[in-house]
């Protein structure tokens, strides 16, 4: 028996301060982001500072704070006006001005900085990103945080907005809000972070070309390890009118970046921080470098590159102070502008990151650029020595790749992880021979670097080998053409693809080679990018059934699907929704011939546009034969293609195998029966089909949704948990030796009722419970929230499992709000001889606290299993006896079921246990649910998300409305709910809260 503890927090009086403090809670720091539909942890770094000023500094002011102590300029940035400082301790805000002896009216605001898990700073700027979801619109949003916004606009080159807010401290809670409140697909503040050129001090060399065992700074090559270029330059050197943009620091005219007729293989590029032409700046190299790794002219003068014969579109990221937003707009202009192939040697020099505006442009270029056939965007990993791979690298839309020696080995500095694509020779031993910039303004005072490297050496060479690939087979996908390029690629390292090495060194004759033999290459990718609102729910054909979630894309390629040749087959798709309806497009499609290409021939169904069930038949070819995939998509408003990545919709593949029709068939199973068993449990038969190797089983509360048991082994399962007095219904399917499936049984419905003597415990009641009742219990699977019962109430109808040496824990809470002492006495029968004796008191203590309590106790290892009596009193002044009527107060009856411990439970030791006459509390987790009352959705803080939370949403009666399993931190949608009193129980590992709201409209 132990004490009462209090979670001080779980209050359920609805005081005036929590409307007070609201809308400073809404617009509080939160320290997170969403991006990718991941939540990005952060954490406030306090010695870093971003200072706004409403001037530029002068030369002075500049070297005066240089000369401070303790004090480390990271970057000024005279565009923006901002100051990055890291001032080697932690300080105020309100002390910056002073510290750095600047007038607080040069100042226009001032933020901390922020760090990723893994340390990477990132700094707020006074702009959110977002993309306005489509039932919304920007008056809405304007109107919502009418003080807070200065102004809303549309990106130049982008399908998204950006916001000007008055004070950056409201970025990451507008941002978090307008995902909150469903208004954005997305939305994240523009942080400014610092990108790295993938540069390695040791720099490379041309071995990349064609390694044949030469000496390249004193280093032999192996045979080999080359990228195979002079075998693919016999087929292709280029497209003369391909174009490659070299995202980088800018690139300018070179003697050896010039087409065949001797014209400038520059195109118009893009500068996005400045609206320029791509030049580089003063300190720009690295850019000209890489592009000459691709395109350098094979003109005899100096270095030879992979595709000479491509243009080459600059876009100059590295211009000054560009925000997420503004690299975005590089890819929008490189996609817009008709680049085929985006080549990137730079990145974040972190794994942790998402920037869902970067994330979209980047998807939107490898999805829907090159007139809908997507380009392929190229990454290095990362030169800092990791196991992972940095971002954007990472990203499943790009090509992340790695560097190998001339001897090849990764080299040491290339990052390396599951998300590794291809790795492609560079320095780490010998170096890399490409151009520089013309003169001296480069890395050397003549035209040509001969020691260029790392991963950024890398890229450009898939990035050639690409342009190569795309000019000889222009009609290949992006999804396709990176396919041939993973397959044909040469497997060193572990065998298959790897973390070190991927798929392996890029092989640009290979993958010519593939290419034209019209070698299968894989399935196209194909999903949804948002199943926020809809999903497909259901897929029948025939006698098959699959009912799933939703997922964006779904491979239920394990799921196969039995037909027979000639057959014609009833087919149905459900689509789900979250909330209201949406009008949807349907597309089926059969790879008959089974060459990995869903052909114009092989749609067998479309319908749209409905938000209701669509169905048709499917006649299968008498010639097909084996199996093959079916591809089911749905998308909104707009029939999906069978290569698409979309907005809104869905995607799944299935597996189809064709048989003969030998007029055999599979039986429906007959005789389905139940048999009832203690303790909530029930044995499910039915007889025997001959032919039959195993049985699919479905069952379900009627009304509710099926649960299915596939591939049963036998003639019966035993199920356990079933509630008192629910109907429930199960069918059966036979599968049968040649992979056939029969028909599913008709529902067989059933009720578990048990029958039990009617208990003689004694009475117990108080005589006046309208000042003080109990109003929540909670143990297990009891969860009941009530008022005023009268003094008694009966609720044996509800049961609790708890488990013989386990230590259970039980809630309880009095209302209506007052400070009085209440004493709590409760009994378990656990010898059932129904009378409660002293040692089957349980909990005993006292409190005048209107927040829910809790009290742990130890189940006898002994106690008898079955069903038994639970009894709480409630008492005002001391302490009830379990029988006999009191004056104020109340008394509730429930029904615990006592059975064996389980062989993965473990008894949870109290050896600090302390006696309750100390009267000491323990507090729960802090945990705070706002805003209350509520209008569409609730919010928890606090909660610690390190361990596995459920959320059980119930009525005021509590009865439970929905349950949210592993949940993630998201809000909590109230929509479709009726307006009243609610409660959420919060449901950690270590202990759960019960939190009361209002939902009022």
């Amino acid at each position: 028996m132990n004490r009462l503890q209090t979670h001080p927090n779980t209050t359920k009086k609805l005081s005036a301060l929590l409307f007070i403090l609201l809308p400073i809670l809404l617009f509080a720091q939160d320290n997170y982001y969403w991006s990718d539909d991941q939540r990005i942890e952060l954490t406030t770094d306090q010695q870093l500072v971003s200072v706004e000023l409403n001037r530029k500094l002068t030369a002075a002011e500049l070297a005066d704070l240089s000369n401070q102590k303790d004090l480390k300029i990271i970057d000024y940035q005279k565009v923006s006006q901002r100051l990055l400082i890291d001032f080697s301790k932690e300080i105020n805000l309100q002390s910056v001005a002073t510290t750095l002896r600047l007038d607080d009216q040069h100042i226009r605001q001032l933020s901390h900085g922020l760090r990723l898990s893994d340390g990477f700073p990132l700094w707020l700027t006074d702009q959110v990103v977002f993309k306005l979801h489509r039932s919304t619109s920007l008056n809405t949003i304007k109107n919502q945080f009418i003080d807070q916004i200065k102004s809303i606009k549309n990106a130049p080159f982008g399908d998204y907005q950006i916001i000007q807010l008055n004070d950056v401290k409201d970025a990451l809670p507008i941002a978090n809000e307008l995902l909150a409140q469903q208004l954005a697909d997305w939305a994240h503040p523009d942080f400014y972070a610092e990108k790295t050129k993938h540069v390695d001090p040791l720099y490379g060399d041309q071995f990349q070309l064609n390694s044949t065992g030469q000496n390249v700074d004193g280093y032999i090559s192996v045979v080999d390890v080359d990228c195979n270029a002079p075998e693919a330059w016999t087929v292709t050197k280029g497209d003369l009118n391909m174009i490659i943009a070299v995202i980088d620091d800018g690139v300018e005219a070179h003697e050896d970046l010039v087409m065949p007729n001797g014209n400038s293989a520059l195109v118009a590029g893009y500068t996005p921080f400045s609206n320029g032409d791509g030049s580089p700046g003063l300190d720009g190299a690295h850019g000209q470098s890489c592009a000459g790794i691709i395109s350098a002219a094979h003109n005899d003068i100096g270095v030879r590159g992979i595709a000479p014969n491509v243009k080459t579109m600059p876009i100059n990221i590295f211009a000054g102070e560009e925000t997420i937003s503004q690299i975005a707009n590089g890819f929008n202009f490189a996609r817009i502008n008709g680049a085929a192939v985006l080549s990137n040697s730079w990145g974040y020099s972190t794994c942790e990151a998402q920037f869902d505006v970067l994330n979209q442009a980047i998807a939107n270029a490898a999805n829907n650029g090159r007139d809908g056939k997507g380009c392929l965007i190229t990454f290095a990993s990362g030169n800092s020595y990791g196991n992972c791979v940095e971002y954007p690298a990472n990203l499943s839309t790009v090509i992340g790749v790695g560097a190998v020696t001339n001897r090849g080995l990764r080299s040491d500095y290339s990052n390396y992880g599951n998300t590794l694509d291809l790795v492609a020779p560079s320095n780490g031993a010998a170096g890399v021979r490409t151009i520089d910039r013309m003169g001296s303004d480069g890395y050397t005072r003549g035209n040509y670097a001969l020691d260029f490297g790392g991963t950024s050496a890398a890229c450009p060479v898939v990035s050639g080998v690409a342009a190569l690939l795309l000019s000889a087979y222009p009609n290949l996908t992006a999804q396709e053409a990176t396919a041939i390029l993973y397959n044909t690629a040469k497997d060193i390292g572990a065998s298959g693809r790897d973390v070190e090495y991927g798929y392996g060194i890029v092989d640009a004759a290979a993958a010519l080679r593939a290419a034209g033999s019209g070698e299968a290459i894989g399935y196209c990718s194909s999903q949804g990018n948002s199943v926020r609102d809809e999903w497909i729910g259901e897929v029948r054909l025939g006698d098959f059934v699959n009912i799933s979630g939703a997922a964006g894309y779904s491979d239920f390629t394990d799921q196969v699907i039995t037909v027979q040749k000639g057959n014609t087959y009833n087919l149905s798709i459900t689509p789900q929704y979250s909330a209201d309806a949406y009008p949807d497009a349907f597309r089926v499609w059969i790879d008959y011939n089974q060459n990995e290409i869903f052909e114009a021939n092989e749609l067998v169904f479309e319908e749209g546009l409905t938000s209701q069930t669509v169905s048709g038949q499917i006649t299968i070819p008498t010639t097909v034969s084996g199996s093959t995939r079916m591809r089911v998509a749905l998308k909104f408003e707009a029939f999906p293609e069978a290569c698409e990545i979309f907005d809104y919709g869905e995607v799944e593949d299935y597996t189809i195998q064709f048989v003969e029709d030998n007029n055999a068939t599979c039986e429906t199973p007959t005789n389905l029966a139940v048999e009832l068993l203690e303790e909530r449990s029930a044995v499910l038969s039915w007889s025997a089909v001959s032919g039959a190797t195993a049985y699919d089983m479905l069952i379900r509360a009627q009304g509710g949704d099926w649960i299915s048991f596939d591939a049963v082994s036998g003639t019966s399962i035993q199920l356990i948990n079933f509630s008192v007095g629910t109907i429930y219904e199960f069918s059966v399917r036979s599968i049968c030796v040649d992979g056939q499936v029969s028909t599913f049984s008709n529902n067989f419905p059933f009720e578990y009722v048990e029958e039990t003597d009617a208990a003689d415990y004694c009475d117990a009641n108080a005589a006046a419970s309208q000042y003080q009742w109990i109003d929540l219990i909670e143990l297990n699977e009891i969860v009941n929230a009530t008022g005023d019962n009268g003094g008694y109430a009966d609720f044996t109808d509800q049961v609790a499992t708890i488990q013989r040496g386990a230590t259970e824990t039980i809630y309880i809470s009095k209302g209506p709000n007052t400070s009085y002492v209440f004493h709590w006495t409760i009994y378990i029968d656990y010898n059932q001889n129904e009378i409660f004796e002293s040692e089957e008191l349980i909990v005993k203590g006292e409190s005048d606290s209107n927040d829910v309590l809790y009290a742990e106790f130890d189940v006898p290892t002994d106690a008898p299993s079955g069903q038994t009596r639970l009894r709480v009193l409630m008492k005002y002044n001391d302490a009830a006896n379990p029988c006999g009527e009191f004056e104020y107060g109340e008394v509730e009856d429930y029904t615990v079921n006592v059975r064996a411990i389980g062989s993965n439970h473990q008894k949870v030791q109290s050896p600090n246990a302390i006696a309750l006459a100390d009267q000491i509390v323990k507090d729960a987790p802090t945990i705070e649910l706002f805003p209350n009352p509520t209008s569409d959705f609730v919010r928890l803080r606090n909660v610690p998300l390190s361990t596995s939370v459920t959320l059980r949403l119930l009525d005021a009666r509590g009865q439970l409305v929905r349950s949210i399993d592993d949940w993630n931190g998201r809000d909590v949608d109230m929509y479709g709910l009726a307006d009243g009193c609610y409660f959420l129980d919060v449901q950690m590992v270590d202990g759960k809260v019960v939190l009361p709201f209002v939902i009022s409209r």
